[in-house]
Order: structure tokens, then C-alpha cells, then sequence
């Protein structure tokens, strides 16, 4: 790859920041250094303490195939613990085991020809578990609902449809296959290994909240907390980062931001600007609340809210711990929506289920899940990311380029580091020292055009 004696600069301590910089540590480099402009690490994974109980504002779950997370955990020692199993609550109000719903509407023969059918699709479309989403087939570009339809998956898809919404990733009518694929492929999987040991749970959370793993990760790492990064500029052969704490010196920078943060943050590449145009983003709010008279240590997906007609109405609510009565309440919304709305919707939904919502604890708002349209995704966008990769030692990582949850994201971290970074460094070592660039051209349909630039 690169000199042992290589400065890393890198924006955002997340879980993609993060894992990007431990992938480094392990290839020997220790001249590591993390900005973030929060005050704690951890970007979309929040944990909220109440009481000493932690309660998750954003990523809360593993599945027994988040391979990565895991092994992060593991060699930062950090304990985990099993999460229940959710429930589906129907259009009418009864509450169904995943399992139960799909017997209740679909014949064991349509559920293992379906069951089937997706095997052999997991197969012909390699880009479901591989990382990245450059070069995806079309199919995956039609959107979810047009994708089941086409394949007759609705006995996998219809049960599962309300828990896609319910954690952040938008609408099946709305989103390309690609992405909510890439998530389907984990759960289908979880839950055949659920099958297959007989019942035993196959999500689990860390004790201390999700956050307190990244936290513990970045007391291991040069992390500068309250740092936010208001420039970076071209110095010769190398980069300057300034932030409200000074100016430093790297040779390489990743930057684990979404792609508008890194288009304000280097205006003299335009090409990022124009991507950064065609993300689109869900507006995704957790909130923490005390509810009487409901049942502890259960989580629910509401299928009736699982339309874009139902926003602002709670689509899942879940309680993490069984001697407590607080829970945390997910609600897809947008700008039209206030804050009184929601909790009003929270509210009545609760008492339609027998509760009652007596405090609310607090609550938080994302801009959640970076995504692109199909036509979009058939226009190059992503062969346009791989081809700025590298570019004068600049590299880009984080949810958008392979999915939004954490697992997906170190995935990503790693191939950057593993793979990429060592492609091109053997390219600027063996070949002219150009670059070959895809330019994005979504208003033409078409294919990226590959040009050179000299370095």
C-alpha cells in the first residue's frame, strides 16, 4: 500500500470512520488521526442512558451475520446480549409471530417456491452479498414492490415489508431493490439459521448500548472530539484539514461524511457536487417514552403504517428492557410533520394497543439512509464513486456506497482499505501516474465516460 510513515486524516468517527481506521492500524500504519465534530463518537449509533439503561436512538440490533460487528466486539471485549424476537401487528390489530403471519396468508408450497426462487436469485445476483453496488443488474434497479412482483417473492416480502419501514429504509413502491436486497439478504439468512437451531434468537444488542462499542473503539484511536472540519485544501502533494482547532498536514484522507459534507468540504472537485445532488436522504425520528400497561421486552411492527400514506404514524415500537417501562417509538416523517403531530400519533396508537403513554423522555431526528434512484444507480453513479476513489489520495466510505446499517458500512471500511487502496497504489506504482474517472451523466441515461486526469 502505502510508507509505513503514511498520515491518515480521517472525517467521522462512525462506524465507517472507525473501522476504516483499525483496517489501517492492521496493516501496520499508526499515524492515524479522527476528526469529529460531535462531542462523543458513535455518528448514527446513539444511545440515550436513562436510569443506567441505555436506549438506542439509532442502530440497535445485530443479526447472527453481522460477521464484522462482531468481530469488533469481540476483540474490544465487549458483552453482549440476546434481544427477543419481534411481532407483527396486522391491519385489524392482531399481533402475529413473523412465522404465524406468513402461515395465516400463504400456503407452505408458495413459501418454498419462494423460498426457492430467492436462493436462485442470491445466486445469479452476486452484488446482494457482495460489497459495493457498481455494476448491479438491472433488475435490481426497479423498485422493491416492482422487484417482488416480478420474482413472486410477496410470501418472503410481505412479512418482512413493515420491518424494512420500521428501521429507517423507506418505502418498497419508493426504493431500488438494490439496497433493500442487500438488508433482505442478512434477515433471510438470520432467520434460517433461527431455523435451523431450533428457535434460539438470532438478534442480539451490546450490554451497554451500541454507542459505548464505538466509543471503546475510539479510546484506542487518535480521535478529536468537538473538531469539526471546515476545510480541505490541495497543498502540493499533500492536504490540509483545518477545523476550530487548527490546521493539520495528511497524505491521505478519508472521508466517512455523507456526500454533500464532502462536496462542501473540497468545492474544487465539481463532480462531487453533482452526486452529492442525485442522494436522496428519509427524515427517520426515534423517540423515547414511558408507557403504563403494556407489555415489557417486545417489539412490534405495524403493517398498516407501512405506506408513504401513513407518515408520521409509528411504524415499530420496541422495549429493550424487561424492568423498565420505557420504549423506544420509530416514526418515518418529513418537514410537514411537527413534533406535537408525532406524539399525538404515538399516543393514539398506544391506546389502541391498551397503553398509555404517561412522559416522554426524549427524542431524536436523522437524516437517514443515503440513497439514489434506479435510473440513477443505471447511470453510473456508483462506477463515478469508484472511479474518484484514490483521486491525490482522497477516499470516500460510509452507508451510502453499500447500505446503511452498521454491518454494511465496516464492510465497506474494509474492502476500501484491503482492497482498493492497495489497487491504487499498484496503479499509481506500475502505470502512468493519470487517473481514469467515470464523469456522471444522469441527465443522458447513460453510462459513465471514462477520461483521464492528470495527476
Amino acid at each position: 500500500m502505502f510508507h509505513s510513515g503514511t498520515r491518515f486524516a480521517i472525517i467521522g468517527a462512525g462506524p465507517g470512520g472507525l473501522s476504516a481506521a483499525l483496517a489501517l492500524r492492521k496493516k501496520g500504519y499508526s499515524n492515524i488521526e479522527i476528526f469529529e465534530k460531535e462531542t462523543a463518537a458513535g455518528g448514527k449509533v446513539n444511545s440515550y442512558i436513562y436510569e443506567g439503561k441505555p436506549y438506542e436512538l439509532g442502530a440497535i440490533l445485530l443479526t447472527a451475520n453481522f460477521h464484522e460487528v462482531k468481530k469488533i466486539a469481540d476483540e474490544f471485549s465487549i458483552p453482549m446480549r440476546n434481544y427477543h424476537s419481534p411481532s407483527l401487528v396486522d391491519e385489524d390489530g392482531k399481533i402475529y409471530r413473523f412465522k404465524d403471519w406468513t402461515g395465516a396468508n400463504f400456503s407452505k408450497l408458495e413459501l418454498i417456491k419462494a423460498t426457492i426462487r430467492y436462493v436462485w436469485l442470491s445466486v445469479q445476483e452476486k452484488t446482494q452479498m457482495q460489497v459495493g453496488l457498481e455494476a448491479v443488474p438491472d433488475s435490481l434497479t426497479l423498485t422493491m414492490d416492482k422487484y417482488i412482483c416480478m420474482h413472486k417473492l410477496e410470501p418472503l416480502s410481505h412479512p418482512m415489508e413493515p420491518m424494512m419501514v420500521g428501521l429507517g429504509y423507506g418505502y418498497f413502491k419508493e426504493i431500488p431493490a438494490a439496497y433493500i436486497m442487500k438488508l433482505f439478504s442478512l434477515l433471510f439468512w438470520a432467520k434460517l439459521r433461527k431455523a435451523l437451531t431450533f428457535g434460539k434468537t438470532s438478534l442480539s444488542t451490546p450490554v451497554h448500548g451500541y454507542q459505548h462499542l464505538w466509543q471503546t473503539v475510539a479510546s484506542s484511536l487518535a480521535v478529536h472530539l468537538n473538531s469539526p472540519v471546515e476545510k480541505i485544501e490541495k497543498d502540493g502533494h499533500c492536504w490540509k484539514v483545518k477545523t476550530v482547532n487548527g490546521t493539520k498536514t495528511f497524505d491521505q484522507i478519508i472521508l466517512s461524511v455523507t456526500p454533500d459534507i464532502s462536496a462542501n468540504l473540497l468545492p474544487e472537485i465539481p463532480q462531487l457536487a453533482r452526486l452529492a445532488k442525485e442522494v436522496r436522504y428519509y427524515d427517520y425520528q426515534v423517540t423515547v417514552v414511558k408507557i403504563d400497561n403494556f407489555e415489557r421486552e417486545k417489539t412490534w411492527y405495524l403493517r398498516k403504517n407501512r405506506q408513504r400514506d401513513q407518515l408520521g404514524q409509528p411504524i415499530a415500537i420496541t422495549s429493550p428492557h424487561p424492568d423498565a417501562n420505557v420504549y423506544m417509538v420509530y416514526t418515518q416523517t418529513d418537514k410537514t410533520i411537527n413534533e406535537d403531530q408525532i406524539l399525538t400519533n404515538i399516543k393514539l396508537t398506544i391506546q389502541q394497543m391498551g397503553g398509555m403513554v404517561t412522559e416522554v423522555l426524549t427524542h431524536k431526528k436523522w437524516r437517514y439512509f443515503p440513497h439514489v434512484s434506479g435510473k440513477t444507480i443505471k447511470s453510473g453513479f456508483y462506477e463515478a464513486w469508484a472511479g474518484l476513489q484514490g483521486r491525490d489520495g482522497l477516499w470516500f466510505t460510509g452507508g451510502v456506497f453499500n447500505f446503511e446499517t452498521v454491518e454494511h458500512t465496516i464492510q465497506y471500511s474494509n474492502h476500501l482499505v484491503n482492497n482498493m487502496m492497495t489497487q491504487q497504489n499498484h496503479l499509481n506504482q506500475s502505470e502512468s501516474k493519470t487517473l481514469m474517472l467515470r464523469k456522471f451523466s444522469p441527465s443522458k441515461g447513460k453510462g459513465p465516460v471514462t477520461h483521464k486526469i492528470a495527476k
